[in-house]
């Protein structure tokens, strides 16, 4: 999808978010996937709302993680790494003004893409118009390096991870989209977790600089799928 389609999907997550923010609801978690391999029914990418009164696990353990770090280093976590990253430019796969997608280096998923914000943003609720025209198409760019990558329609689950509702003060929280797609080396190996991996440690089976070289190789002419 082009940024201009991308935009209004945007500003429909943000004005969903800011509805919820005054609801019994602690946590608002927008999701997306798309294709066979993560289970979809529908070929093409499709977002659910899950809301709940608790913080799940996941978005909690990163709660924790921004506020110990806050804490003990009067800063954001997620500032300081994007920064990190910007440095050294091993693991950066694409900026769009503020938005900067990168393979983190404790990535799990061969090709998984830490989507983040240069600047210190909470939620969606933040985002100003031309913040919101940057993230539009840099989400653009990922879909787009995915599908070329392989030269097929890639799968992928990706979330937003956003502040919690309510009125506790959440704001050291630093707004970002993981993208975990399935695919190991080609559109028809996909990347299982098992054995070893699922009793005691997840294994590496692409280094996060592999991955981001390879998806920084990927022109940014769509791959058309043919019919």
């Amino acid at each position: 999808m082009s940024p201009t389609l991308i935009l209004p999907i945007l500003e429909t997550w943000r004005a969903l978010y800011v509805s919820l923010e005054s609801s019994p609801y602690a946590y608002c978690q927008i999701f997306e996937n798309k294709g066979a391999a993560v289970g979809c029914s529908n070929p093409h990418p499709h977002c659910q709302v899950w809301t709940t009164t608790h913080i799940p696990h996941e978005p909690l353990v990163e709660c924790t993680s921004l506020n110990n770090y806050h804490r003990t280093y009067n800063s954001c976590l997620l500032c300081d790494y994007v920064q990190l990253e910007l440095q050294r430019q091993e693991r950066v796969v694409s900026q769009r003004g503020i938005w900067v997608a990168i393979c983190p280096y404790w990535a799990i998923w061969p090709f998984e893409i830490l989507l983040l914000p240069t600047l210190h943003i909470p939620s969606l609720r933040q985002l100003s118009l031309p913040h919101m025209h940057e993230l539009a198409e840099i989400l653009s760019d990922v879909t787009i390096r995915y599908d070329n990558l392989f030269q097929c329609s890639f799968p992928y689950s990706m979330g937003i991870h956003q502040k919690p509702s309510g009125e506790k003060n959440y704001d050291y929280w630093h707004f970002h989209i993981h993208y975990f797609p399935p695919l190991l080396r080609s559109s028809t190996i996909k990347k299982f977790m098992v054995g070893y991996e699922l009793m005691a440690n997840p294994q590496r089976d692409i280094t996060a600089e592999k991955s981001a070289e390879m998806l920084k190789e990927q022109a940014e002419i769509h791959y058309q799928l043919k019919m």
